[in-house]
């Protein structure tokens, strides 16, 4: 972790975060967690291309995130080494001075199944210490992908269980369709956007938005962003995905995505 007190003009030396287990074979581990009853500590591994099958494209964790005034956090995917089943989960550890220092490690989802497959964790902070964090849970080896969300309300100290997000339900079906690459974001106002691309399995790529008014508890309903159904199935639009949640002082964030050759960018209205 580097950090710059003077807006990227030059950055400091960087802090080790708790990183005191490596594997041979991969990037490194970034925490010990208790629990081995064989007397040896797990450790944790950090996913870096994706492990749910549809994640596509994962540009995997650690992802940071920040106000921009020192309060910042780090989620990521790992998975634990040295137990059996290898249990895989999301997780953060956050700074209030800047990335000087950070809580411990903690699992969003300590209680997922083992067999669970994780991908693409994200957050974003809010007004009055708000915060939250987004990822995609994969139920069974080959099954759907859903959206699950824990939120803070005091700066990432601690964070709630976690919560499905009800996601966009493709015409015909009657589950909500697998979903990818979410971004996440407030506005101004405390209103929680989120964001995120549709896999139907096909080449007509959907980008979804919806935002909670309350934190993350209910939700106002997915919208389709790239286009309507009969035109984004008709190929009308390119196939979009990676979505991006911006935000600047207005009520509402604005909305980028990749196409096959430009960025797009969407503006939102509360």
């Amino acid at each position: 972790m580097f950090s710059d007190p003077h807006r990227g003009a030059g950055f400091t030396a960087g802090t080790l975060i708790s990183m005191n287990e490596y594997e041979a074979d991969s990037t490194g581990a970034l925490d010990s967690i208790d629990g081995n009853a064989c007397g040896t500590p797990p450790k944790i591994d950090l996913e870096q291309d994706g492990s749910t099958a549809i994640s596509g494209e994962a540009g995997e964790s650690p992802r940071l995130f920040t106000d921009g005034a020192g309060r910042l956090c780090i989620t990521y995917i790992g998975e634990s080494t040295g137990v059996s089943p290898t249990p895989e989960h999301a997780y953060v550890q956050c700074s209030s001075d800047a990335g000087h220092s950070f809580t411990p490690l903690r699992s969003l989802d300590p209680a997922a199944p083992a067999a669970m497959d994780h991908s693409l964790a994200v957050g974003a902070f809010g007004p009055s210490h708000a915060a939250a964090i987004a990822w995609v849970n994969q139920v069974a080896d080959g099954g759907g992908a859903f959206l699950f969300l824990a939120t803070s309300s005091d700066d990432g100290a601690t964070w709630s269980a976690p919560a499905m997000v009800p996601t966009y339900v493709l015409p015909g079906t009657t589950t909500s369709a697998p979903v990818v690459n979410p971004a996440l974001a407030y506005d101004a106002t405390g209103v929680l956007w989120i964001a995120y691309r549709v896999d139907d399995g096909g080449l007509s790529d959907r980008i979804v938005v919806d935002k909670s008014c309350d934190g993350g508890s209910t939700w106002s309903g997915a919208v389709l962003v790239n286009g309507s159904e009969d035109e984004i199935v008709a190929g009308t639009f390119p196939n979009m995905k990676w979505p991006m949640l911006v935000t600047d002082d207005g009520v509402a964030p604005h909305l980028g995505a990749s196409a096959e050759a430009t960025l797009d960018v969407f503006g939102l209205a509360p």
